[in-house]
């Protein structure tokens, strides 16, 4: 996709990039939060082409975990390429298709919680319920993230990505991204990648696209 070619990143937080656009909304999101006496702090924010085919390929040859819909690991030597596309992509986006690359959408957790829990961050929907580490950012979010121009856009849909609390996108500047994000835009994305599944990815494009893409 063009619009992927030299974005305007904007480093903040001295590791964490967003695009240009977004970094003063997001900045007042957090300074908001701090206000409110709640830590919203970035786990992960852009994410390269290049990073998430790495990500892609190594879940696809069962070096990195692979989790179904309830978070448990599966043991993807027994799954056929279609089974293992449809797993992998509950969690993981295709290389070109995850919001990340944009710089518009940032994971999000409550350091000073998760450092006293005395658990590592796992980035897991447990952690953001009522009783979790990161309930109460959760429960601020759902309360004021529209005011600043952000949404969450992984809401647990029965048949596409998983629900992710912790993931949060800058609603007007990704909306011009996720119009660039076309079918035959992908493909030829797809196409070009030294990506692991190529083929029975290409075939499944149209399907892919429609429950994990348009959100």
């Amino acid at each position: 996709m063009q619009l992927l070619n030299h974005l305007p990143l904007v480093t903040i937080d001295g590791k964490h990039q967003l695009h240009e656009a977004v970094v003063t909304d997001f900045l007042k999101l957090q300074q908001a939060a701090g206000k409110a006496g709640v830590s919203l702090d970035i786990a992960s924010s852009y994410r390269s082409v290049e990073r998430q085919l790495t990500i892609w390929n190594e879940k696809w040859d069962g070096l990195r975990p692979v989790l179904d819909r309830d978070g448990n690991q599966c043991d993807i030597a027994l799954l056929d390429d279609q089974q293992k596309l449809q797993t992998i992509l509950i969690w993981s986006a295709l290389p070109g298709s995850s919001r990340h690359h944009w710089g518009t959408d940032v994971d999000v957790y409550d350091a000073p919680a998760i450092q006293d829990s005395a658990a590592a961050l796992q980035l897991v929907p447990q952690e953001y319920e009522s009783t979790g580490p990161c309930g109460r950012l959760k429960r601020w979010m759902d309360a004021h993230l529209e005011d600043y121009g952000f949404y969450c856009p992984f809401t647990g849909r029965a048949d596409g990505v998983a629900f992710e609390p912790w993931h949060i996108s800058h609603k007007a500047q990704a909306s011009i991204f996720q119009s660039a994000l076309t079918p035959s835009a992908m493909s030829e994305l797809i196409n070009s990648l030294e990506i692991h599944g190529k083929e029975i990815i290409l075939q499944n494009l149209d399907w892919i696209y429609t429950r994990f893409m348009v959100n």
